[in-house]
């Protein structure tokens, strides 16, 4: 008996030991990756370092292999395709598809000796395509570096097919260049057990744009500590003079020090939005066409909308039908006032709402062609739709779009602005002015607050028992406005089942009359100013992290790091 529980007593000991090994090294294990996952995020925020380190200072010149674009030594492939209709016509960009996967059909491309192509889709002027395989499966990070020690290095990890982001073949667009630099750009090879197993450098002049893009923002660091957000700021800006004086139209995105790493032309100064949907990239070309466009670059769905003009940003109902806001092309039109639906798998085009025919009583008292002025739509269920009109100092719950009779289910806004109209005046939502979610302190107390006046940019976000968010931008211009020359952040709260409506948060901000938009996230504010042609980024305080300075005119911004679709 006693040598039973000797033999207990040992075997739960060993145990014992083994388990506070196996936790100490688990414990180890996740040390080593949040400090691993830590030094990532703090490469990946596009910041000059505090020594004024830069990947360059570690290479020899000697290392370098230089890529070349033109001439008799040019080993980077370049193709014709330049901005205007060539870019976004699906067969051309198919041809260059073909003619890159012909070129690796007939030649074996290694870590060592990559197949590169400047821009060939021509959707990117600040971008490359890179090709090759491996021996075994890993992944590929990359960084852009110059020799300017005012500019970052821009360091990205690269998203392939394979599972955990492993793979043999390797296929990427690369985004991230500075124009009319000398760009090192140098690669490193990761294997399967995350570890370094190969890099190289290569040295490209990249050519200057000579569309008007500005390379660098104005650029002003605050006194917050929190600091700065990963992601580019894409933005949806007005045209641009380019060198030959023409007006010129891009999505432009910049990193967190403000200079320019992708450079997307348009036909036009249309695009108010764009959205990752079915693995492409969705975004208004022209104000009539909508495209579709790949990870590597490639032009993959071209949608033309004939007999209207593509008038603001689309919302996407996630069942394969973009609604966009739009402008009849004919005489006295009223401008941003038809809603059409877009079926991507046909192109099929319909036009689902007409607001003169919806709301005809409004529509005759507020004569002109810019009477409703839509500038923002939220798709909240099946044939039914949030629609933000500045001009009303209103927001309309739509249901039955695309049928005979739609309704207008309810209005979100100052009652005062439709005391005059009967049976919308009804529609009104009332506010609900009662105690706050934590039902203690100041918030708890009952508190009136102003409605939105000329509203912009809203971000629905589905409850339940009838309940949603609405996240918007309340210029607080326009139609009902009074004298406080602050814009809002606001966010509602809407129950529909009890008919109400309540704030939930505001921020205040300074004033944009026109356009713009702010997203709120757990730590920072980012607000488009688009009065003032400027992107702030502050802590939840209010103080400033980073703000940044446009020389042309900037409607919204958007932040992302755009993992999942370039990035991993």
């Amino acid at each position: 008996m006693k040598k039973k529980l000797r033999v207990i007593l040992i075997t739960s000991l060993v145990m014992l030991v083994a388990m506070g090994a196996l936790l100490w090294k688990m414990n180890d294990m996740a040390k080593k990756q949040a400090k691993k996952e830590q030094t990532i995020l703090k490469e990946e925020r596009d910041l000059t370092a505090e020594d004024g380190s830069k990947i360059t200072d570690e290479i020899k010149a000697v290392d370098i292999s230089p890529l070349i674009l033109s001439g008799g030594d040019q080993n980077v492939i370049t193709t014709a395709l330049s901005p205007g209709n060539d870019v976004y016509h699906v067969e051309k960009s198919a041809e260059v598809e073909k003619m890159l996967t012909d070129i690796k059909k007939n030649k074996r491309f290694t870590f060592a000796n990559p197949m590169w192509a400047y821009n060939p889709y021509g959707t990117n002027k600040l971008s490359l395509y890179l090709y090759f395989r491996s021996e075994g499966k890993g992944y590929c990070r990359y960084t852009i570096s110059v020799d300017d020690p005012s500019v970052p290095d821009f360091t990205r990890t690269l998203l392939n097919d394979g599972s955990g982001n492993l793979s043999k073949e390797h296929e990427y667009q690369l985004i991230g260049l500075i124009p009319g630099q000398r760009n090192i750009i140098t690669l490193r090879l990761y294997n399967r057990k995350d570890e370094l197993s190969a890099v190289q450098s290569y040295g490209l002049d990249v050519p200057a744009l000579t569309d008007g893009a500005a390379v660098k923002l104005g650029t002003e660091t605050g006194y917050s500590r929190t600091v700065v957000s990963n992601g580019l700021y894409t933005s949806f800006t007005g045209a641009h003079t380019a060198a030959d004086g023409s007006r010129q139209c891009a999505i432009l995105q910049y990193d967190n020090s403000g200079y320019l790493r992708s450079d997307i032309p348009l036909n036009g100064d249309v695009s108010r939005n764009m959205q990752v949907i079915y693995d492409t990239l969705v975004y208004t070309a022209s104000d009539s066409q909508v495209v579709k466009v790949n990870d590597l670059g490639q032009v993959t769905g071209s949608y033309p909308v004939n007999g209207y003009q593509i008038s603001g940003p689309y919302a996407y109902d996630g069942s394969g039908s973009l609604y966009l806001i739009a402008t009849a092309r004919r005489k006295k039109a009223t401008i941003s006032s038809k809603i059409l639906k877009l079926e991507l798998e046909t192109g099929e085009v319909t036009e689902a709402l007409d607001l003169d025919t919806l709301l005809p009583q409004v529509h005759k008292r507020n004569k002109g062609k810019n009477w409703i002025a839509i500038n923002s739509i939220q798709v909240v269920g099946t044939n039914q739709l949030l629609l933000s009109s500045a001009n009303l100092s209103s927001i309309f719950k739509v249901s039955k779009v695309g049928s005979l009779l739609p309704e207008v289910n309810y209005i979100i806004g100052d009652p005062n602005l439709w005391k005059d109209y009967k049976g919308l005046k009804r529609k009104v939502l009332a506010k609900d002015t009662g105690e706050s979610d934590s039902g203690e302190g100041e918030d708890s107390k009952k508190k009136d607050f102003a409605c939105q006046y000329g509203q912009n940019s809203m971000v629905y976000q589905s409850g339940s028992e009838g309940r949603y968010t609405l996240e918007l931008l309340n210029n607080n211009a326009g139609r009902g406005a009074g004298g406080n020359t602050q814009s809002y952040y606001y966010q509602y709260q809407v129950d529909e089942t009890a008919g109400t409506y309540r704030l939930k948060s505001s921020e205040a901000l300074g004033q944009t009359r026109t356009a713009g938009n702010v997203t709120v996230e757990p730590e920072v504010i980012i607000y488009c100013n688009s009065d003032a042609k400027l992107v702030q980024e502050t802590d939840r305080s209010g103080k400033l992290i980073r703000q940044f300075t446009y020389p042309y005119p900037v409607y919204r911004i958007y932040k992302s790091d755009w993992k999942g679709f370039w990035f991993y």
